[in-house]
This record gives structure tokens, sequence and C-alpha cells, in this order.
């Protein structure tokens, strides 16, 4: 009816990730696939390969909250480390650096599988150690 109408909009702020994955020393993880999951897509997405600087850059990241997986070099479904972070409303056009530091573990399993009984030694079963966030076998 010709009525000037004011609406307030307010689009998310996008930034590209700079995924540095590096091993504890600091030497680059080389050829280590990345995945970003982010509050616009309801699944990892494949973002690339490391570099020799083990860099990937991820464009388009939506603000909020971001899941980053690290995959084995060579691998596309054993991961290496799992992270998080933010992108904020600040961050909007700019580069983010986010430094992923895969984690190494020494976990030592002893004990004995019995029957109900507790006494009864059972040797026919073998135990797996499981990643529980995304079900890796790890031993």
């Amino acid at each position: 009816d010709g009525q000037a109408l004011t609406a307030d909009t307010r689009y998310p702020a996008l930034a590209r990730l700079a995924i540095t994955v590096q091993n504890a020393p600091g030497a680059p993880v080389v050829g280590a696939g990345v995945q970003t999951y982010d509050s616009v897509f309801s699944y990892f997405q494949d973002r690339g390969t490391t570099s020799g600087a083990g860099l990937v850059e991820a464009p388009q990241v939506v603000e909020g909250p971001v899941r980053i997986r690290v995959l084995q070099p060579g691998s596309t479904t054993q991961v290496l480390e799992l992270a998080t972070t933010q992108v904020t409303a600040a961050d909007d056009g700019a580069t983010v650096p986010i430094v992923v530091t895969p984690q190494s573990y020494t976990v030592a399993l002893t004990g004995l599988i019995t029957e109900a009984d507790g006494l009864t030694p059972m040797n026919t079963f073998s135990v797996q150690l499981v990643r529980a966030i995304d079900e890796t076998v790890l031993a």
C-alpha cells in the first residue's frame, strides 16, 4: 500500500581458517586430511590435505563454533586429532590461524577376563581399545 518498512538484518561473519597441523616438537604434519563441521553444514566437510608446511586453508567458514577433524596422512577414516575453535563477528573477512597438535598417549592395559564366577580364565577373547568420540580402534 505504498508504505516504507525498515528491517534490520544481520548476516553471520565469514572467515578463512588457516589450519596448521604440527607434531609436538613443532614439525609440520604433511599429507593429513582436514575436515571442518560448522553451524551451517550438518556433516564434516573435506577441506584438503596439509601441504609441506602442514597447512590447509578453509574459506567461507561461518560464524559460530567449528569442529576440526584431522585424519592420519594417507587415510580417509583414521582420526589423528579433533579440535574446536570459534569464528566471531570480529573475524568477518579475516584469516584466522589455528594450530592443531595431535596428542599421543601411552596406555598400558593389564588384567584377566574371567567367567561370571570371577575365577575361571577365559582365554578365547580379545580386548580392543576404542576411542569413544569416533569409535576408532586404537589397539
